[in-house]
């Protein structure tokens, strides 16, 4: 094999840990020309990671495992919600030709190692991205684009939001086609952030605004905000 282009594109203790431990070995089930290409793209990869931080979020589901080996079927370190930050350490290549990242993340003050398949990822960085466009190291990349019943594009990365943002976000991908949408969920309740937010005068508007945008005077030119105007704003 060439390329994986044919497609195209924590086995550690969760611990706190200061120092990164030694990358975790597993058996390619690949012919040998192809374990030969992986090897030489993990060395080209390892040379970029050493000059460099490459930093992906994890997308495309509202939550997702890190499992402690490259494989659906190896144990589940923990999940993670979208938009989780994940440092890029190394990948694994699977029998079937799946790319997998092994990270490194921290999740409630502790740091964890795992696995994460490439698809489940996203990553803006240039030099990662020249390096896997180079050996085929994101197969899944061409699956992110694809035609519905009525022949209209979509996208795997706009769908995973509500369906009021797809429309405008599908324009602006349309628009911007190198570029990636990742929901964030914070975790926060609505209704308790919009109330945080409208206590004690934490939101404010002018007093030069339409009425309907106003909820009370605060003092020296201002006013409350109102729940509907606030709610408009904090809606992403």
């Amino acid at each position: 094999m060439k390329k994986i282009t044919i497609l195209f594109g924590m086995v550690l203790a969760v611990v706190l840990l200061v120092a990164m431990p030694a990358y975790s070995v597993q058996t390619y089930a690949l012919q040998e020309e192809e374990a030969a290409w992986v090897e030489e793209a993990r060395g080209a990869l390892q040379e970029i990671l050493a000059e460099r931080t490459v930093m992906a979020l994890v997308y495309l589901h509202d939550e997702y495992p890190v499992r402690a080996e490259g494989s659906y079927d190896s144990e589940v370190l923990l999940t993670v919600a979208s938009g989780q930050q994940v440092v890029i350490h190394d990948i694994y290549v699977d029998d079937a030709y799946e790319v997998w990242e092994y990270v490194s993340l921290y999740y409630q003050e502790n740091q964890y190692y795992g696995y994460i398949p490439r698809t489940y990822l996203a990553c803006a960085d240039e030099k990662f991205l020249e390096w896997e466009e180079l050996y085929g190291m994101n197969p899944a990349a061409r699956g992110l684009m694809s035609l519905d019943a009525e022949g209209s594009q979509t996208y795997a990365d706009v769908a995973a939001f509500p369906e009021s943002y797809q429309a405008a976000l599908t324009a602006l991908k349309q628009e911007h086609p190198n570029w990636t949408f990742v929901k964030m969920n914070t975790g926060l309740d609505w209704n308790t952030v919009i109330t945080s937010e409208l206590d004690g005068g934490k939101s404010l508007v002018p007093n030069s605004y339409a009425e309907y945008m106003k909820e009370g005077v605060y003092g020296a030119g201002w006013s409350y905000a109102s729940p509907g105007i606030l709610e408009y704003y904090m809606d992403p």
